[in-house]
């Protein structure tokens, strides 16, 4: 099933209830349903770049749109909180965050900080040959020798995925 009703959609997402009927279910992948949002959506209804969701579809396929680094061609893909979207046309930057109230919101970054993201460490094990593999809360496992508890957070360089630096999680940590 490709939509949903607008009315069991999450409350993290900013929608208008009694609009329409449906709107998109995002593809099941790395962030839940809760904290992330379809891509059509975005492209169509928060930031306004298509009024269609043909032309979302023909902007995806010209691979015009990426999410993290990656090339995104399926309309219904999720992209979640931290994530970092790129539209090439406009060379806009935009970061999918919280709001003070817990909605998800889509706000403009510079491009030179597009290049990170902060990922909060899930997961922590200890694999054959003593190595530290990190499970990330955006799905990503990755094998590094960086201190970490779970809880702390890493800063990820993007797209190649490695570690810029630990923040640990203590009290006044922003």
């Amino acid at each position: 099933m490709s939509h949903l009703k607008r009315l069991t959609a999450p409350r993290t997402w900013q929608i208008i209830r009694k609009e329409r009927k449906y709107i998109v279910r995002p593809l099941p992948g790395s962030h839940s349903r809760a904290t992330s949002l379809p891509l059509q959506f975005i492209i169509r209804d928060l930031l306004n770049y298509a009024s269609t969701a043909r032309q979302v579809r023909r902007l995806l396929q010209e691979s015009k749109v990426m999410v993290d680094g990656k090339v995104r061609t399926e309309t219904r893909s999720n992209v979640g909180i931290f994530d970092v979207l790129h539209i090439t046309p406009t060379k806009e930057d935009y970061r999918i965050l919280l709001d003070s109230k817990g909605r998800l919101v889509i706000k403009k970054i510079e491009p030179k900080e597009s290049s990170l993201k902060i990922c909060k460490v899930v997961g922590k094990k200890i694999i054959t040959g003593g190595k530290t593999q990190l499970s990330l809360h955006d799905g990503r496992t990755m094998i590094n020798d960086v201190k970490v508890n779970v809880g702390d957070s890493i800063l990820l360089k993007l797209p190649e995925a490695k570690v810029e630096a630990a923040i640990a999680l203590k009290k006044g940590a922003y």
